[in-house]
């Protein structure tokens, strides 16, 4: 089964989707991370600890997957068909895309030195409590790929505007200050969601690693 998923996921990666598939994909996306936050608040059963690490990079994957969908359909000139992306764009940028794109470039740094603060270092506790010996392991090795893969999304967001402003200019004919105005508000659109399902994800990781190292300190 796992290696199904794999080759669908690589098949993601590669293969355009339609933008209502996206959309769909996207919006059930956004809603499991938020359903996942929620049951690491309060499941601390040995079989959620065992796959949870798995299942944040497989989600993670997902994510990746749809923002490299999501910038092939920007970048052809048809974000907005996406709906999501069209109404989370248009409400937080509006009139103002240079704002927009300041506090989403502000929020991204955030998390980067988020990630790198809290899950890079070890809780006390955890690796001499002898408790799921490998857990701590998955999870050093998550953080590192959760930095990296920050990034990531932070140079598809510049390819979608960039690259998006010179295609809309040069190749599809609008003006620059219009090219400007749509490309900012897809790229801020999809960045949003994108960081928002990450944050849930990186929520709930800094949840249960709490939790754990409470539970490993007190042993």
């Amino acid at each position: 089964m796992e290696k199904i998923f794999i080759l669908l996921l690589v098949l993601a990666l590669v293969l355009p989707f339609p933008p209502h598939i996206i959309n769909a994909l996207l919006i059930f996306n956004l809603l499991f991370a938020f359903v996942w936050f929620v049951v690491s608040l309060f499941c601390r059963s040995f079989r959620f600890i065992r796959y949870f690490p798995s299942v944040l990079l497989f989600v993670h994957l997902i994510v990746l997957a749809l923002n490299l969908s999501t910038m092939r359909v920007i970048l052809q000139g048809h974000g907005f068909s996406i709906k999501i992306v069209e109404y989370t764009g248009s409400s937080i940028v509006g009139a103002q895309p240079g704002l927009g794109l300041a506090i989403f470039a502000i929020l991204s740094l955030i998390r980067i030195t988020s990630i790198s603060d809290s899950l890079n270092v070890e809780p006390e506790g955890i690796a001499s409590s002898g408790l799921w010996p490998n857990f701590w392991k998955e999870m050093r090795g998550y953080a590192t790929f959760t930095k990296n893969l920050a990034w990531t999304h932070i140079i598809i967001s510049i390819i979608n505007l960039v690259g998006g402003i010179v295609i809309g200019t040069h190749i599809n004919g609008m003006g620059l200050s219009l090219a400007f105005q749509s490309y900012a508000s897809a790229t801020v659109g999809i960045g949003y969601i994108i960081a928002l399902q990450a944050l849930f994800l990186e929520t709930s990781t800094g949840v249960v690693v709490s939790a754990y190292q409470k539970q490993g300190s007190n042993k």
